[in-house]
């Protein structure tokens, strides 16, 4: 399907296409995603949303790494129990962002792997509100 401001996408689990980002000084293959069934197109807003994360994603990336240390630094505990370690040395090493997902609502999440659970770490943007937390924190956006 072609969509005047996603370009090519195929559908799983939404409208998909691969683009690389940029985080933790490392260019990563993801996979954006729109909250859509597949006889849905992607709404006005999701378009939006995606221009604003195209223009705003070196800044997101960045404001959301101090976050993302500062969510590690007050869970280093459990996090360096879970992974078996005495000291987190490099936050590169324990993430890899996997995934943008464009919600109906306007919101979009950045996930993320995680080496010290199951559950995904992300990044809720919500205009320049940014969010970070496990992926349950995503439960209740469409």
């Amino acid at each position: 399907m072609e969509d005047k401001v996603f370009g090519t996408l195929s559908f799983r689990f939404g409208w998909t296409k691969k683009e690389q980002i940029r985080f933790f000084d490392k260019l990563y293959n993801v996979r954006i995603r729109t909250s859509s069934l597949k006889d849905e197109l992607p709404t006005e807003i999701q378009q939006h949303s995606y221009l604003s994360f195209e223009v705003e994603k070196n800044t997101i990336c960045e404001k959301a790494k101090i976050l993302i240390d500062n969510f590690i630094d007050v869970n280093k505990e459990q996090i360096s129990e879970q992974l078996g370690i005495q000291a987190i040395e490099n936050l590169a090493t324990l993430l890899t962002p996997y995934e943008v997902l464009f919600f109906k609502n306007g919101k979009y999440a950045i996930l993320f792997q995680t080496k010290w659970s199951e559950s995904d770490m992300c990044i809720l943007c919500d205009g320049a509100n940014l969010k970070v937390d496990e992926g349950y924190i995503l439960e209740f956006e469409y």
